[in-house]
């Protein structure tokens, strides 16, 4: 935390030194929760269930603050706001436009990141790699699979200190329900997070028939806007791993 801290001051002071503050947005927010593999080195995702590659609240939901002087009024919102929303609000605070020529995943959401009124989006599609896993819709979050939701004992026998973590939950994202860490839900999972931000209560599917029409439309309307390529994750070189052996403990490195 104390790195943390000093990297987000050492930028915000050198903002005040270029005496541009006045005409900077400053944005703090994370990519996924907390990595519980990493037991008290991977984060603590409070209240919420779940962690990193999780579709619960904890794997997804994270901090976004956003800072602007004499246009952001302090407080606080509750707004829906994609990670993915930040490139086309960021054109448009810009007084630029979207390429045409594609489909984009993000929103333009300048009104909720500015604090001057309600989200322009009022769902969230929650993937594992490829995988739809769940879907938040207004209020209610829905999960069509799910993963093992283990508890902090788990993870605390597997932990190593000071080396990479015996077991990771990446790749647990098939649609196989045989494989022992994915489950398919039909009815699928309903929670009210407004009301149940833990995610401890399902609520009764049988009620909720209209909300799973609406949100399956939405997932329709959703994959025919997707054009498939190559995961740009799968392009990576081992010339850019400092160690070779990072599963065991760092000793060597890639030549």
């Amino acid at each position: 935390m104390n790195e943390l801290a000093w990297v987000v001051s050492s930028i915000v002071q050198e903002v005040r030194n270029q005496d541009i503050e006045d005409n900077t947005l400053i944005v703090f927010t994370s990519d996924n929760g907390p990595q519980l593999e990493y037991c008290e080195e991977g984060g603590d995702p409070g209240i919420f269930r779940g962690g990193k590659t999780n579709s619960f609240e904890g794997g997804y939901r994270v901090p976004l603050i956003s800072y602007w002087p004499g246009v952001i009024e302090p407080g606080v919102s509750h707004e829906i706001f994609s990670a993915l929303d930040l490139l086309p609000t960021f054109i448009d605070l810009a007084g630029g436009h979207l390429a045409d020529d594609r489909e984009y995943d993000g929103m333009n959401n300048v009104n909720a990141l500015l604090g001057k009124g309600p989200s322009s989006r009022d769902f969230v599609m929650f993937y594992n790699r490829d995988v739809l896993f769940a879907v938040r819709f207004g209020d209610y979050k829905v999960h069509f699979f799910t993963q093992d939701d283990r508890p902090s004992q788990y993870f605390g026998r597997l932990c190593q200190p000071f080396v990479y973590p015996m077991t990771i939950f990446f790749y647990c994202d098939e649609k196989d329900v045989s494989l022992e860490c994915v489950h398919y839900h039909d009815p699928p999972l309903i929670f009210n997070l407004q009301a149940d931000p833990t995610e401890s209560y399902m609520l009764d599917a049988s009620l909720y028939t209209e909300l799973l029409d609406r949100i399956q439309n939405l997932v329709k309307n959703h994959e025919r806007t997707i054009v498939r390529a190559p995961p740009l994750m799968d392009e990576n070189s081992d010339d850019t791993t400092p160690c070779c052996n990072i599963m065991e403990e760092c000793i060597c490195n890639w030549p």
